[in-house]
């Protein structure tokens, strides 16, 4: 009979160290669960951040593009104007014996000024 109240206590303790274990265990797993839900949310948040910033840092690409094209036209249509003006100058230069020819070819050469000119 001595044996068997040894045997009931040891397997007592065994099953309350058992049961203890199993309440930590359960705690602790639920506190790494918690951490991985937590580190997959802020990497699914820092994915959605680099995806953004990708995008936006593209658009500044085709904005750049657009500066870059419009400096480009600008230029073309800067030495199309001074070969347009040179080309008068030189006809003024032709028709300066003429007075009336030379009226018409100041009028047009001063017609090709900007218009914030114009108004001066």
């Amino acid at each position: 009979m001595m044996y068997d109240v040894i045997a009931f206590v040891l397997m007592s303790v065994i099953t309350v160290g058992a049961i203890t274990y199993a309440i930590f265990a359960y705690f602790k797993n639920k506190k790494l669960l918690k951490a991985i839900v937590e580190a997959y949310i802020e990497k699914t948040a820092l994915e959605d951040m680099i995806k953004d910033q990708a995008i936006r840092s593209l658009d500044n690409v085709d904005q750049g593009d657009g500066f870059i094209k419009f400096l480009s036209d600008s230029r073309e249509w800067a030495f199309n104007y001074i070969d347009t003006v040179q080309n008068e100058i030189f006809v003024l230069k032709e028709k300066y014996d003429n007075k009336k020819a030379l009226d018409e070819t100041l009028q047009k050469l001063f017609d090709m000024l900007p218009e914030n000119n114009k108004e001066k």
